[in-house]
Order: structure tokens, then sequence, then C-alpha cells
């Protein structure tokens, strides 16, 4: 744990220098790091669709954020019959989310869907369209944060004064 915070502290200041000593390729390096990350959930989301499989579970608690934002805590038991605790692969905590909540679902049972070869992979079901569509929005702004990154380098946009 405490190797990872170091790792996250010096991709920070990483982060800070390349941004104030090359702007466009620190906008392309975010883009590209955007698009990867949604092309990564989509690829998740098309794999736990065609070979997941469904149980029920149900949410134990919320754990909340440093925004406020919850995250559900869910428990189920694959087909193994080990019993998996844990935070859904994707998941999305923001406003729009809010209004479907699973508040009242915390002694109630979940739709899960998990991955065979790794049940702590799992979604819940009524979330899918949402998770995919997080996941385009994702891939679009990384694309657009690219082309500007791109401009930037080539001197269409000029960044710092002049």
């Amino acid at each position: 744990m405490k190797s990872t915070k170091v790792y996250s502290i010096l991709s920070v200041i990483g982060a800070i220098i390349l941004m104030v000593v090359s702007p466009g390729l620190f906008t392309l390096l975010l883009g590209s790091a955007a698009v990867y990350i949604g092309i990564k959930a989509l690829i998740f989301m098309q794999k736990i669709q065609k070979k997941g499989i469904k149980c029920m579970g149900r949410i134990l608690f919320f754990q909340a954020d440093s925004d406020g934002d919850k995250t559900p805590i869910v428990e189920f038991t694959p087909i193994d019959g080990e019993l998996t605790t844990g935070k859904p692969t994707l998941h999305g905590s923001i406003d729009i989310n809010k209004i479907r909540s699973y508040k009242n679902m915390t002694e109630g049972e979940v739709p899960v869907l998990y991955d065979p070869d790794d049940p702590k992979k799992f979604i819940l079901i009524g979330e899918n369209g949402f998770n995919y569509f997080a996941s385009v929005i994702i891939v679009l702004v990384g694309l657009g944060i690219i082309i500007v990154g791109i401009c930037i380098m080539s001197g269409r946009i000029s960044v710092g004064g002049a």
C-alpha cells in the first residue's frame, strides 16, 4: 500500500513537470490514457455480456468516497460456492445514478453478472446500459483531448502566453 502511494505521488509530480515542459505531449498522453481506460471498460463489458454468469447477490452497505458518491459493497456466491464480497468492477457513482438508487435494496437481492474466470470482477445487471454509455463518453472525451494535444504540438493552438 505504501509503494502505491509513493508511485501515485511520483506520477502526479511527473505529470506536473510534463505539463509545464511540454503541454502538447501531456495533453496527448492524457487523452490516450482516457481512450485506453474507456476501451478497456468496453472490452470488459463485452466479455462479461458474452461469458458472464448471472446470480443473485445482496448489497451489504454503501461505501462513500471523498466526494460523497456511494458505491455498493455486494456479496454473492458464484457457482464455485466461495462467498465473494466487493465493489462492482464498473459502477457509476454520479448524480444521474443517484436517481436510480439501490438504497432501498440493502436488505433485498440484486442481480449480479460476474466473470467466470475471476468472480471478483462483476457488475450489477441493472447498470449495463449506464456503464456502456459512460465508457463510450470516456473514449470520445479522450479522442477530443488527443485532438487538442495534436493541435498544440503542431502549433495550431498556442499555450502559455505569447
